[in-house]
C-alpha cells in the first residue's frame, strides 16, 4: 500500500505541473526529471524487494507445513548418513608369554601372539554385515601364533564372515560365521570357548528381563565325505536385581550328532577327550564318536559391590543325556576387582 501511494503522489505532481511547463527553465525540468528517474527507480526496487519477500513467506509456510506434517508421523526424516556413519574398523592385539606344567610332561615356555580385525558395515533396513580375519591356523578355539620358525611369517586366516539382521528391537536373526551367541556365565569356558565362532545360523532374542537364543553349527557341511552333522542348541533365561546384586540364570540344551563320526578336527584318532571306538585298532580312520551329546546345561552368576570392590561369583553345570558315564560336568567360579 505504501508504494501505491508514492506512485499516485508521483503521477499527481506530473499531472498538476503539467499546465506550468511552459514557465519551467530547461534547468529545473532536467532536475524534476531525474528526480522522477531515481523515484521510478526505488519503486522498482521496493517491488523486487516486496515479490522476493512474499516469495520467502511463502516458502516458509510451506517448510512449516511439512514439518507439522513429520512430527505428526512421529518424526523428520534424518540426513543420508556418510560412508564413515556406516563402516567400522575395529580389532585388537595381544602379546602372551606362557609357561606350561603339565603332570607326565616337560616343562614348556613360548612367546605367542594374537592379532585381529574386524570390518562391520551397518546397510539399510537394519542390517550388518561383517568381515573378520584373525591369526593363528584352522583351530576352532584359538586364534593364538606361537612365535619362531627363524622369523617366518605367519597365517592370517578368515574368522568373521556374517550378515545379522534386526528384524525387531528385541529380535535378531544372524547367518554365515559368526560371534557365539550362546550365554557363558561370567565367561566361563565349561561348554563354549571364548575363540569359538559358530558356523550356521542364529535366532537372539531379548526384552527386559527375558532372552532367548536359538541356533544351530555346521560340524561339517560337505556330505562328500559322509561325516555330515549338524548341531542345535537352546538357551532361556532372565537377569534381575535382588538386594543390590545383578542375579543371571538360565537352561540349556544342546544336540550334537556325533556317533559314528570320525573326527571333526585334528588327526583321525585325536578326538579331544572325549570317547571314541576303533573298529579296526591298527586303522586310526576307523575311530569315531561313541556317543551322542545330548546337554542339559544349568547355569548363574551373581555381580555385586562389596565395598568399592566388584564381586561375581558364577556356576555352570552340565549332563549328557546320551552317555552312560563320565557324564557330568561342572564350573564354579568367583572373581573379586
Amino acid at each position: 500500500m505504501k508504494h501505491s501511494r508514492l506512485l499516485f503522489a508521483a503521477v499527481a505532481l506530473s499531472t498538476a505541473t503539467a499546465p506550468a511547463l511552459g514557465a519551467i527553465s530547461d534547468e529545473e525540468f532536467a532536475r524534476m526529471r531525474a528526480e522522477f528517474s531515481a523515484l521510478s527507480e526505488r519503486l522498482s526496487a521496493l517491488e523486487a524487494e516486496n515479490a522476493k519477500l512474499r516469495n520467502d513467506n511463502a516458502q516458509t509456510i510451506g517448510d512449516a507445513a511439512v514439518y507439522r506434517q513429520q512430527v505428526a508421523s512421529g518424526g523428520s526424516e534424518k540426513p543420508a548418513a556418510g560412508w564413515t556413519d556406516t563402516i567400522k574398523l575395529k580389532g585388537d592385539f595381544r602379546y602372551r608369554y606362557e609357561n606350561i606344567d603339565e603332570e607326565g610332561k616337560d616343562d614348556r615356555d613360548r612367546n605367542r601372539i594374537r592379532a585381529r580385525a574386524q570390518l562391520v558395515a551397518n546397510l539399510p533396513d537394519d542390517v550388518q554385515v561383517g568381515l573378520g580375519v584373525a591369526t593363528g591356523g584352522d583351530d576352532p578355539v584359538s586364534t593364538n601364533q606361537t612365535l619362531g620358525g627363524g622369523g617366518s611369517t605367519k597365517d592370517l586366516r578368515l574368522d568373521l564372515a556374517y550378515a545379522k539382521w534386526a528384524m525387531t528391537e528385541e529380535l535378531s536373526l544372524v547367518g554365515g560365521k559368526f560371534k557365539n551367541i550362546w550365554y557363558r556365565p561370567l565367561n566361563s569356558g565349561l561348554l563354549w570357548d571364548g575363540d569359538f565362532n559358530p558356523e550356521g545360523v542364529g535366532l537372539i532374542y531379548k526384552r527386559d528381563w527375558f532372552f532367548a537364543n536359538l541356533g544351530g553349527t555346521w560340524l561339517e557341511s560337505d556330505t562328500g565325505g559322509g561325516n555330515d552333522s549338524y548341531s542345535w542348541g537352546a538357551q532361556l533365561g532372565f537377569n534381575t536385581n535382588i538386594a543390590g546384586a545383578r542375579v543371571t540364570a538360565g537352561v540349556g540344551y544342546f544336540q550334537l550328532d556325533t556317533a559314528g563320526n570320525n573326527s571333526f578336527f585334528g588327526v583321525d584318532d585325536d578326538f579331544f577327550g572325549n570317547s571314541f571306538v576303533c573298529s579296526d585298532p591298527n586303522d586310526d580312520s576307523s575311530c569315531v564318536y561313541e556317543f551322542d551329546y545330548q546337554e542339559i546345561e544349568v547355569f548363574a552368576d551373581l555381580s555385586m559391590n562389596i565395598g568399592d570392590l566388584p564381586l561375581s561369583v558364577f556356576v555352570d553345570y552340565v549332563t549328557n543325556d546320551d552317555a552312560d558315564d563320565n557324564d557330568t560336568g561342572w564350573a564354579a567360579g568367583v572373581k573379586l576387582g
